[in-house]
């Protein structure tokens, strides 16, 4: 009960502030919520949908919990979602360990919880926390099924599990956990005849079919024929590279799986090379996760996010080797590099006033040593830098950043101190808790103005009560427009052309662009017969609302003054 309350405090310092600081942030965490929002408000729980039309790329589960979650934090469903699945994963890994691995039983839901993964689907409103919280449930209840004298019911609870993750994201989720089964038969003693093992695999597959085919046949005739075709069809195009959804090449997971188990990186080489040398009772994770990793690179579409489904055996191998009762040198090692690097991350973040104060002569410095390299490279801040710069607040700057700093150093001499072990374990979790507050307390209230548009929102919500009526350029704003305005369909205008037309219209028309080039913001300023009404940053893209004079003229006082067009 004592390690399940600290498992519970930690993910409550760790998810919990990330509620009431920001808004949402692009790309994902705005369309799923906008998608909850519409599920909610819209009343069709069984095609989502997104401003008006079918949502076609998940399955509803996540929608179904998220549009829950709004009843206690408005547009923040997702994140509650997420928060709790991510609770719930950490509280899970300790049922894999016997009763003898107590020590590693507790050092894993910590470990799981504090990789940038792991912080990631925490304290974002994605779906990926859930997806991994049901294939760790249906690990954990096949690998139960298969030591169990009776396995019918292990057996059918696994596929149910597994069956609500296809629901949650699709289908994927299937393999990861076939690679944990067939693993698994190596260190689990089967104690009942394969027949009954059939039995109960065949059960399995009828819940499983029955479960995801109560959703799936309806929603695919009440969607028609092109919702059928895309939601069929996107898992093999994802696979092949015939659908361009974030294709990347077979090497890219080589490059984003040291930055994704940050800072447990090294400890988790370590772990892996020692489980590979006592293969038997550890071949069940390195088939998960080394058997996932290569699966997972198999696949055209890749995303740095899409390892959490590894995430889970990662951290169960680390946990065992950190939990061994005599540490060798290289554990030492290991664990000493990895406090050194949170120590230098410490000592940046207490002097975060300086580093701000010094921005101009680091990018100086930095830009004369990428030209030796780069010749061709010219130095420039991206949009919205400036406004992320200048948005750092005193209070966080000159008081929060240095005692979290001096937290971050607290925890990263006990871990250098105690060099391997629990107390080792312990030290670097603490480091990470003040990092992830730091994020934040500090940096998140300076990132969010930018990252969320929060600002030009309002001012469009403001033209939208003046009675403008707003349309969008382009259908990918996500959906934070609808919420907003709390409308269920906005008009989309794919071309300029279209644009201009709309603008022409004697009714008050505002037309919202997103801008990714600088010529592109300065083809939608000179736009014949369209006004200014606001401007502000999303991202590293330029938002313009455009209206016609009409709705110029609704207030004229609220004008956003000339600005000159970028050079």
């Amino acid at each position: 009960m004592r390690a399940a309350g600290l498992v519970l405090a930690v993910c409550a310092a760790l998810f919990v502030p990330g509620f009431f600081v920001r808004g949402l942030w692009a790309p994902d965490e705005p369309r799923y919520a906008a998608v909850a929002w519409q599920m909610a408000h819209g009343g069709d729980y069984l095609v989502p949908r997104i401003n008006g039309r079918e949502y076609d790329q998940k399955p509803p589960l996540f929608f179904y919990l998220a549009a829950a979650g709004d009843l206690l934090v408005p547009a923040s469903g997702g994140r509650i979602v997420e928060a709790v699945a991510m609770t719930a994963l950490a509280l899970l890994l300790a049922a894999f360990f016997a009763p003898r691995e107590r020590t590693a039983a507790r050092l894993a839901p910590c470990i799981v919880l504090t990789t940038v993964l792991g912080l990631e689907c925490g304290k974002f409103g994605v779906i990926d926390g859930v997806l991994v919280l049901f294939l760790v449930l249906g690990v954990l209840l096949g690998r139960r099924a298969l030591g169990s004298k009776h396995p019918l019911g292990a057996w059918c609870g696994c596929m149910i599990a597994l069956a609500l993750g296809t629901l949650a994201k699709g289908p994927q989720i299937i393999p990861l956990a076939a690679l944990a089964l067939v693993g698994s038969l190596a260190d689990v003693e089967r104690k009942a005849p394969a027949r009954a093992h059939l039995a109960g695999l065949g059960a399995g597959a009828l819940l499983y079919l029955g479960l995801v085919g109560a959703w799936l046949v309806p929603a695919c005739m009440e969607g028609g024929e092109s919702y059928r075709a895309e939601l069929l069809g996107q898992l093999p195009g994802r696979v092949t590279g015939e659908r361009d959804s974030h294709n990347r090449p077979w090497h890219f997971y080589l490059a984003q799986a040291p930055l994704g188990f940050v800072p447990w990186t090294l400890i988790l080489a370590a772990a892996a090379v020692r489980a590979f040398r006592r293969p038997r009772p550890n071949l069940w994770l390195l088939c998960w996760a080394a058997g996932g990793f290569i699966l997972l690179s198999c696949f055209a579409g890749k995303r740095a996010r899409y390892m959490t489904m590894i995430l889970p055996a990662c951290a169960l191998l680390a946990a065992r080797y950190m939990a061994e009762i005599d540490p060798d040198r290289v554990r030492k090692l290991l664990v000493r590099a990895t406090a050194a690097v949170l120590a230098a991350a410490g000592l940046a973040l207490a002097g975060t006033r300086a580093i701000l104060g010094n921005i101009d002569a680091m990018l100086h410095a930095a830009e004369t040593v990428v030209r030796v390299f780069r010749p061709a490279y010219t130095a420039e801040l991206p949009l919205g830098a400036d406004e992320v710069i200048a948005g750092f607040s005193p209070f966080g700057v000159w008081i929060l950043a240095p005692l979290l700093g001096i937290a971050v150093l607290a925890g990263a001499w006990i871990a250098w101190r105690a060099a391997a072990g629990a107390a080792a374990v312990r030290g670097i979790v603490w480091s990470c808790i003040a990092m992830s507050l730091a994020f934040d307390l500090v940096l998140v209230p300076a990132l969010d103005p930018v990252k969320s548009a929060a600002k030009f929102m309002a001012r469009t919500a403001e033209w939208s009560a003046r009675g403008a009526d707003i349309a969008l350029h382009r259908d990918d704003f996500d959906g934070l427009f609808n919420m907003r305005l709390c409308r269920d369909r906005l008009a989309v205008h794919g071309t300029y052309e279209d644009a201009v037309r709309a603008l022409a219209s004697p009714a008050p028309t505002a037309i919202v662009f997103r801008c990714r080039r600088a010529h592109e913001e300065s083809t939608c300023r000179s736009l014949q017969g369209a006004v200014l009404l606001a401007e502000g940053l999303m991202g590293s893209r330029r938002m313009l609302l455009i209206g016609n004079r009409a709705a110029a003229a609704l207030a004229p006082e609220a004008l956003s003054p000339p600005i000159e067009p970028p050079k």
